[in-house]
């Protein structure tokens, strides 16, 4: 492998057939093809080995479930907790079948308690594979030169004149004078040499993609038109989704013209799913609430959102599993809303923990996650430690507040000490009922409150939420009870 990077063009990596004949890594190819007159060049492709990497990530967790890229060609696999499953020597023929499976004859394993031990390990050809016994790793690389060490050309040259030629004579030396002649990266080096590597391995995150482009190869403008194009599309990413046990959060689709891309738009979805059927009906709401305005010759869809697939039902589902068809179609009719109307048209109530009364529930987007403000409601509490008598909440038990944002300021008519009548939008209305007020203050820290709340129901036989504000001295609607 040949890169062209420098003036002189290099050797990258040969074939052991090629090092055989002495050709290394970083000869120069005029000298590699004297030496060998049939040497035969490739270019290097970094897409292509990177490719390649990450195709052999994803072989290799089949040997282990925690595994880490280190570098071009090099994998740091877990091999903890063998005992039960054939031992060590299992795991590494294990390993090296996966690997000629995947078209790899050569390759070297090295099992050691740390990263650095097992990777110097591998390097040597005395042994294969080299199984380095249990906290045994600081006397392996004591007699190995310290050129295994990640060390610079300079600092290595030094620790020679001082005569330290090897890890065991490099890892008696004092932390303080290498950090004092050295600097404070070298500790790290020095850790290594005494077999302590603090790295750790995790689980591998891979990228994937669920996308599909297909060139239809003449103008369309109507979707029925290129409605079994896009059918056949979501088929193909349903299928995909499914085979990896996950479901659709949101996904895109991109209309071009040509190659130019003149309409492009996200769908939330209301609920996650990988049918292929339910996403088509999706994609129609959407062009039919917002049609397109050009013709279309090129059509993308992706699945830009996902998540795992649930084993659980949740109470939705366990509620009409006696009729998925007729959950699908409230579902499809829900999202035909949040299609016209947008994401946040359809809100549902949560009730909220809060000392203030206009504060104790929350609006509650149906398609978005669950707000970190809303502070749950501890029921226990409230059954057993509040007397009912004391409790106002159950004039309005299953009722949500419609807030008025901001409150409104209304005038009241009072007839003695009793509230008779209320002026809220020009109109005056008749107070029929009203309830003891419920008096708090507080909130110093913030904003000072000091209000009376009174549920008042009106002669329209409407609830609202009339507060006096003794701090501003006036009185509002903060809102009504639905």
């Amino acid at each position: 492998m040949v890169s062209n990077k420098s003036k002189h063009r290099t050797i990258l990596m040969c074939s052991n057939e090629a090092a055989q004949k002495h050709i290394y890594k970083g000869m120069k190819l005029s000298e590699a093809k004297a030496v060998l007159n049939n040497l035969i060049e490739r270019e290097y492709n970094p897409n292509l080995y990177s490719q390649i990497q990450n195709q052999l990530l994803s072989t290799f967790i089949n040997c282990s479930p925690k595994i880490a890229n280190h570098e071009l060609g090099v994998f740091l696999l877990d091999a903890s907790g063998l005992t039960y499953l054939g031992g060590e020597e299992k795991f590494c023929q294990h390993a090296k079948q996966v690997a000629f499976q995947a078209g790899f004859k050569h390759i070297n394993i090295a099992i050691a308690d740390t990263f650095f031990a097992a990777l110097t390990a591998s390097k040597l050809k005395n042994k294969e594979p080299n199984l380095i016994s249990h906290q045994q790793d600081k006397a392996f690389l004591a007699p190995l030169p310290i050129q295994h060490l990640p060390l610079s050309f300079d600092i290595q040259e030094s620790l020679q004149h001082l005569g330290i030629k090897t890890i065991g004579q490099f890892a008696n030396l004092s932390k303080e004078e290498l950090q004092e002649r050295f600097g404070k990266h070298i500790i790290l080096t020095h850790e290594l040499a005494n077999g302590i590597d603090k790295r750790y391995l995790c689980l591998p995150i891979f990228n994937k993609e669920f996308k599909c482009i297909v060139d239809i190869g003449s103008a369309i403008q109507l979707l029925n038109e290129a409605q079994f194009v896009i059918k056949a599309m979501l088929d193909r990413l349903a299928k995909s989704l499914k085979e990896q046990r996950l479901l659709a959060n949101e996904l895109q689709i991109v209309f071009y013209n040509d190659n130019d891309q003149f309409n492009k738009r996200p769908i939330k979805l209301l609920r996650p799913t990988n049918n292929s059927k339910f996403l088509l009906e999706i994609i129609k709401l959407s062009l039919a609430a917002q049609p397109l305005t050009r013709e279309f010759t090129q059509v993308e869809i992706s699945i830009s959102q996902y998540s795992e697939e649930e084993w659980q039902q949740s109470k939705i589902d366990k509620q009409n599993s006696e009729s998925p068809k007729e959950f699908d179609s409230n579902v499809l009719l829900i999202q035909k809303f949040m299609t016209r109307l947008g994401e946040n048209a359809l809100s549902y109530p949560i009730a909220c923990d809060q000392y203030i009364p206009e504060h104790k529930a929350k609006w509650q987007p149906v398609i978005a996650k669950s707000n970190s403000n809303v502070l749950p409601i501890n029921t226990t509490y409230s059954n057993e430690y509040v007397p009912t008598h004391t409790n106002t909440n159950n004039v309005v038990s299953g009722l949500a507040l419609r807030k008025l944002t901001p409150p409104t300021p209304v005038f009241i008519e009072i007839q003695g000490s009793t509230i008779k009548r209320l002026l809220y939008n020009k109109q005056w209305y008749i107070v029929k009922e009203l309830t003891i007020p419920e008096r708090l203050s507080g909130l110093w820290w913030n904003q000072q409150i000091k209000k009376s709340y009174y549920m008042a129901l009106l002669e329209n036989n409407t609830l609202a939420l009339l507060v006096h504000d003794h701090v501003n001295k006036c009185w509002q609607l903060e809102g009504f009870f639905d």
